[in-house]
């Protein structure tokens, strides 16, 4: 392994144990085994390496959404096929990446949270900006502001995940209706800003699945510590 790639490495073991904001460069040193000059060739602060861990978080996503938004598939795929594909991708790291859901789980690391939720934004309404002013562009859709829209449907999401979290070990039924009753109204409201007839955005089935995928996985862990 690289020296670059030991210290980044190292970073992320110390921000999932210590916290981003108490670990220092020093200890990042240390742990990668490094002289501080090494540290600084690769390196001018410890933000750079919060930039490298968001990045490459975001980067995989990012290359996703490039593909939806430049294939041929109809104006209601590729809408859909953004939040699933942000769903399969947290799914993923989940069960595959350990050591960054670590960091990003982290109480004290708030500042990276801060930072991931800042670009996945950006990412994800730019994904639907292109989606939707292409659709109003061939005539698929009809809409004044898709800037705002955009900005809407990335907003809803992101509370869509956040509501998905509370609910993961809730047993309250009433919490969980009233949830799918959110999800019908978040989805009316973007299906009626575009357009579209009922049916065709899928957010409340896509947000659904999700939260199932996320009981079994959560499930399965607690059945193997048994």
């Amino acid at each position: 392994m690289t020296l670059k790639g030991r210290i980044i490495n190292s970073a992320y073991e110390l921000f999932s144990t210590k916290g981003y904001e108490k670990t220092t460069i020093e200890a990042i040193i240390k742990k990668a085994q490094c002289a501080k000059g090494g540290f600084y060739h690769h390196f001018k602060s410890k933000e750079q390496i919060l930039e490298v861990i968001v990045s490459n978080y975001i980067d995989d996503i990012s290359k996703d959404f490039k593909n939806i938004v430049l294939s041929d598939d109809s104006f209601s795929h590729k809408f859909n096929a953004i939040f699933m594909g942000i769903s399969q991708y947290k799914l993923k790291q989940l069960k595959e990446w350990s050591k960054v859901n670590n960091v990003f789980s982290f109480v004290g690391n708030e500042t990276i949270l801060r930072q991931l939720e800042k670009q996945f934004k950006i990412v994800t309404t730019n994904a639907y900006f292109e989606i939707i002013s292409d659709g109003k562009e061939n005539g698929t859709i009809d809409v004044e502001h898709p800037e705002i829209l955009a900005e809407l449907c990335t907003r809803e999401i992101l509370w869509i995940y956040e509501a998905a979290g509370k609910l993961i070990h809730s047993d309250d039924i009433k919490e969980y209706e009233m949830y799918e009753k959110l999800l019908d109204f978040i989805e009316g409201i973007i299906s009626h800003s575009l357009g579209l007839p009922k049916g065709e955005v899928k957010f409340k089935e896509i947000a659904l699945s999700y939260l199932q995928n996320l009981r079994e996985y959560f499930l399965g862990i607690k059945e193997e510590l048994r």
